[in-house]
């Protein structure tokens, strides 16, 4: 039974009989009084007057979801708090009393204590399942989340401000901490018993130097963007063989890697995950990756190996643009981008004989290459970026490259042989300045649609 919204009239009345904020007084004249507003208010819900357990669900005025099951003839009601709903409590600073007793408490609504500064009593809470979003957005200390052994939940930015984390060492059950739940804590939680762990949110772990003990967290599959955007020190990632995504900056500040080789389930490595890695991770194992972001590996000069990675489709825009030495693709059959400045630095090209797959070949991708790599079997080929092979005196073999569209602005600038273009039929665009260096054109013949300048 649910009433959808109490006016503030309605809701002064009822707090006149609350005799503290978890027992529900309904006397007999309370029950049946049909002048006073709350008899107005519960009018037409069942079993009011039949002594029946009553729901009572309020808005976001108080919302709160009480289990009220009558005593005895004195009519005095006792009610079991089942959960607080959103905004509950919102303006509280101080915590409520008696919340220990609270011992059926299963969910704490989106912001239900957001200006609490001290911590309620949770220490009996022991059937707490959920910690809404924002829900003690404000505390500077932290509570005992100890005895809270079926919590699954950390809502976004529950503990936002708190920068010393709560005991989760008894959560065995928690598996989502949500976006920003942890932004500001400066000692890592103890998660080394949070085995059922599988999500930890954007930017969740922010401020943090030093990682938390991730040993035993063997289910996590989700570490999202900047989720530990501050650490120095590696975390142990070597138990969780089910991870799949590292999200956008989430080691940004990293030099030294964590330990990849048993996340063999991977498949997404961010946006400037690991951009100031000075040592290559070991990948040789992540056989499932398929994405590499932007920036993923900016400032490393010596590859990760990539032999094993055969499921690649995609290297973003400068995700190795500092490489000094290129890394193996020869079993990557699946890569189909190759992103802007993903090699810039490179003047030796990597083995793409095998990358039959591969569509598109980004702006200055291989800007400083000096020797043409083997295009030979990239038939799929349809798109050569601006100033893609900007250094190249000698062209690429782009005979087999039969569904080439276009060919970037500066894409062959300083050419002097020119390429075969004899089998480029789909051929429709050659950007300005292409094959700026050329005194012989190359063979444009068979371009049916006779590409534009």
């Amino acid at each position: 039974m649910t009433l959808s919204r109490l006016s503030a009239d309605e809701l002064g009345v009822l707090a006149a009989h609350i005799d503290h904020p978890w027992r529900l007084r309904l006397s007999r004249e309370t029950r049946y009084a049909g002048s006073t507003r709350l008899e107005r208010a519960l009018r037409g819900v069942p079993g009011v007057k039949t002594r029946r357990a009553l729901l009572l669900h309020f808005s976001r005025h108080g919302a709160a979801v009480l289990d009220v099951r009558p005593g005895d003839e004195g009519d005095v009601g006792d009610a079991t708090l089942v959960a607080i709903g959103e905004d509950a409590f919102s303006g509280l600073h101080s915590p409520p009393p008696n919340l220990s007793k609270c011992t059926h408490l299963t969910t704490i609504g989106d912001r239900a204590f957001f200006h609490l500064t001290t911590p309620p009593d949770l220490s009996n809470c022991t059937h707490l399942t959920t910690i809404g979003v924002c829900a003690f957005y404000s505390l500077n200390t932290p509570p005992d989340l100890s005895h809270c052994t079926n919590l699954t939940t950390i809502g976004d930015k529950a503990f936002h401000r708190l920068r010393t984390p709560p005991g989760l060492s008894r959560c065995t059950n928690l598996t989502t901490i949500g976006h920003g739940a942890f932004y500001n804590l400066t000692t890592p939680p103890y998660l080394s018993h949070c085995t059922s762990l599988t999500t930890i949110g954007n930017a969740a772990f922010w401020c943090l130097t030093t990682p938390p003990d991730l040993s035993s967290c063997v289910h996590l599959t989700t570490i999202g963007n900047a989720a530990f955007w501050c650490l120095t020190t590696p975390p142990d990632l070597s138990s969780c063989t089910k991870l799949t995504t590292i999200g956008n900056l989430a080691f940004d500040h990293l030099t030294t890697p964590p330990d990849l080789s048993n996340c063999t389930k991977l498949t997404t490595i961010g946006s400037e995950a690991f951009c100031n890695l000075t040592t290559p991770p070991d990948l040789s194992n992540c056989t499932s990756l398929t994405t590499i972001g932007d920036n993923a590996f900016s400032n490393l000069t010596t590859p990760p190996d990539l032999s094993s990675c055969v499921h690649l489709t995609t290297i973003e825009d400068c995700a190795f643009t500092y490489l000094t030495t290129p890394p193996d693709l020869s079993n990557c059959t699946s890569l189909t981008t190759i992103g802007a400045k993903a090699f810039f630095h490179l003047t030796t090209p990597p083995d793409l004989s095998n990358c039959t797959s591969l569509t598109t070949i980004g702006a200055k991708a291989f800007f400083h290459l000096t020797t043409p790599p083997d295009l030979s079997n990239c038939t799929s080929l349809t798109t050569i970026g601006a100033k893609a092979f900007y250094s190249l005196k000698t062209p690429p073999d782009l005979s087999s490259c039969v569904h080439l569209t276009t060919i970037g602005s500066e894409a062959f600038y300083n050419l002097t042989t020119p390429p075969d273009l004899s089998h480029c039929a789909n051929l429709a665009k050659i950007g300005d300045r292409a094959f700026y260096n050329l005194t012989t054109p190359p063979d444009l013949s068979s371009c049916v649609n006779q590409p534009t300048h």
